[in-house]
């Protein structure tokens, strides 16, 4: 139940580029479910009546732990952090507290220079100049800017972050196919106690990165198609989702990249809604129930 219900919130969560016309909408249900709390919605898998009162009190025992918070009359969930950090355990994912070197990697000074313009202000730095490549990589029309499995090591590791409200995300350009990442003011505040507590290891997240993949062994298989499963139905919905407020409008500021990539991979776009790899860990989660669990195996979710 926990892999389920953080394989919704991750589906929330995590950066997406579905182009500009559904930018507005997107921008409306994502900002939603920040606003909540990251409830999600719960729906009992029981098949008949008894089954259905085992998943509650399956629910009600994760609420009583102090794993879930139950809410909207039973119709509603979100994780605690505790809740979180098992959740992600269970799937074989990074939990927060390891993730919080990318927080001091992003409010590391020495990183100043990747930081992109906006309102002019430096803000947001590129998920390539934290995976140590160049800020803004160039890319042929049609082709991805990152490899799907390199992209999908770096979404793992950040989403920690994102959940906590530590970290937010953005979008170069529709299209574009490259996502900008920067601390909240709570993060900003945490990175700030932590520099100056001696607890900061921006030094720590590359290696990090590196070990991000889903980790999808005997103990996990299990959960970690729990998550796909939820994952796939949240991001369909998420991507397929009406306007909240229809009169309302978000509009995507512009945000130009440090001056020495400013004029790299200027017009170029990239085809589809960026989920870079999801797919691939639903057939490698099937691969490992299909070929036995004695021997541990990675996928990239």
């Amino acid at each position: 139940m926990l892999a389920s219900i953080i394989g919704q919130m991750d589906a929330m969560l995590e950066p997406a580029d579905f182009g500009d016309k559904q930018w507005s909408a997107d921008w409306q249900y994502t900002s939603d479910f920040i606003k909540s709390g990251g409830e999600v919605e719960w729906r009992n898998p029981g098949g008949d009546g008894a089954e259905r009162k085992a998943f509650v009190r399956a629910r009600d025992a994760l609420d009583d732990a102090g794993l879930v918070i139950v809410a909207g009359g039973g119709r509603r969930v979100a994780l605690t952090p505790e809740g979180d950090a098992q959740a992600r355990r269970a799937c074989g994912l990074p939990v927060l507290a390891d993730a919080l070197c990318g927080l001091d990697w992003l409010a590391d000074p020495g990183h100043a220079p990747l930081k992109w313009r906006m309102h002019d202000q430096r803000t947001f730095i590129s998920e390539s100049s934290m995976l140590g490549s160049d800020p803004a990589p160039a890319v042929s029309q049609g082709q991805a800017r990152m490899a799907g499995e390199t992209a999908s090591r770096l979404t793992n590791a950040v989403l920690p972050l994102l959940a906590a409200g530590l970290v937010e995300w953005r979008v170069w350009r529709f299209g574009s196919g490259l996502f900008l990442f920067r601390p909240t003011a709570e993060g900003n505040a945490l990175a700030a106690k932590r520099i100056a507590d001696g607890s900061a290891v921006p030094g720590k997240w590359p290696k990090f990165v590196r070990r991000s993949a889903m980790k999808i062994g005997a103990k996990t298989a299990d959960a970690c198609e729990a998550y796909m499963t939820a994952w796939e139905g949240a991001y369909r919905a998420r991507r397929d989702a009406p306007p909240l407020w229809p009169n309302v409008c978000a509009h995507l500021d512009p945000i130009d990249p440090p001056p020495k990539v400013q004029a790299q991979g200027e017009g170029q776009t990239i085809s589809g809604d960026c989920r870079r790899g999801k797919a691939e860990a639903c057939a490698s989660v099937q691969d490992e129930q299909t070929e036995g669990r004695e021997t541990p195996a990675e996928g990239t979710p």
